[in-house]
């Protein structure tokens, strides 16, 4: 480790979120258009244009702590594991899928929310 710097646990730096249990988000609730529904691919080619689910506002609601910010990383936890990619602004408002983890760190969370 660098001189000066400090050792610290990831809950200091930052907030943390495992995406949703995988009946969460069955495919009978994504519709046509609506809230983003981010998966892997988002982190593994770090492009948040193309999305393919979406779910409607009380879906949404009822996962509002998976919600995505800009600054925040998101991190692939299956199959292609650790790829991560900073979620930049103006992205479409949505929500992480199962495959995800979400870090939000604390600068970020402090000043977004």
């Amino acid at each position: 480790m660098k001189a000066g710097w400090q050792l610290r646990k990831l809950g200091d730096v930052c907030r943390f979120v495992r995406g949703p249990f995988g009946g969460s988000l069955k495919k009978s609730v994504f519709v046509a258009d609506g809230y983003a529904v981010y998966e892997q691919s988002h982190a593994i080619y770090e492009q948040f244009e193309e999305i393919r689910y979406f779910v409607e506002d009380d879906k949404f609601r009822e996962m509002q702590r998976f919600e995505i910010h800009s600054n925040d990383l998101i991190m692939s936890c299956s199959g292609t594991m650790g790829k991560v990619a900073i979620v930049p602004e103006g992205i479409r408002r949505g929500i992480i899928n199962q495959a995800l983890l979400k870090l939000s760190p604390m600068f970020t969370a402090l000043l977004t929310r």
